[in-house]
């Protein structure tokens, strides 16, 4: 409790992430923040990004955006923008794993992938998938056509993932296709 702050009646509750920050501006990590009384740790947020990734914490990523016929539908569209500024509910939740559901299953755009993956010269690769069913069929497409991938996600198994891992960092397995655990 921040002093001169009401006492609350419910346990403290500490927030932690994956990365030091949200999205690509400040919104995200405010947003973020809110949840947690405002406070930081370390609280001198300035920099924090790149004293991380000079001190090698956090790892440089290259990405890109692939071109793509697949947009947005009218009514996906539509339920966004009647969110408001609601962007910390369930629906929103409910709606993005709707999007990213239909998005997985979409031939045209899994081609696409597919292909800029074969075609990659990177020696390792880790995907990032819409779901945990993209990142297993992805997994499974990447190996017919010879890549040698793995799949992992929140519900594999801890020792099956160290497994992949392992495999993934000595250069056993090119594509690691996760969701939700990376």
């Amino acid at each position: 409790q921040r002093p001169g702050a009401e006492a609350k009646d419910e346990p403290p509750i500490i927030g932690l992430s994956a990365t030091p920050f949200r999205g690509t501006d400040d919104t995200e990590s405010l947003r973020l923040a809110r949840r947690f009384d405002q406070r930081w740790l370390p609280s001198d947020q300035a920099g924090l990004y790149n004293r991380l990734l000079s001190q090698g914490v956090l790892a440089h990523s290259d990405h890109e955006a692939l071109p793509s016929p697949t947009t947005l539908l009218d009514t996906e569209i539509e339920a966004l923008t009647n969110l408001g500024d609601d962007w910390e509910s369930i629906v929103l939740e409910n709606l993005l794993d709707t999007i990213n559901r239909r998005l997985a299953r979409d031939e045209d755009r899994n081609n696409i992938i597919l292909d800029r993956i074969c075609g990659s010269a990177e020696r390792s690769i880790l995907f990032f998938a819409n779901s945990v069913e993209h990142a297993r069929e992805m997994a499974v497409r990447l190996h017919l056509k010879g890549v040698p991938a793995a799949a992992v996600s929140g519900d594999t198994a801890p020792i099956a993932r160290r497994y992949f891992l392992d495999r993934f960092q000595r250069g056993q397995i090119r594509v690691l296709c996760n969701h939700s655990v990376l």
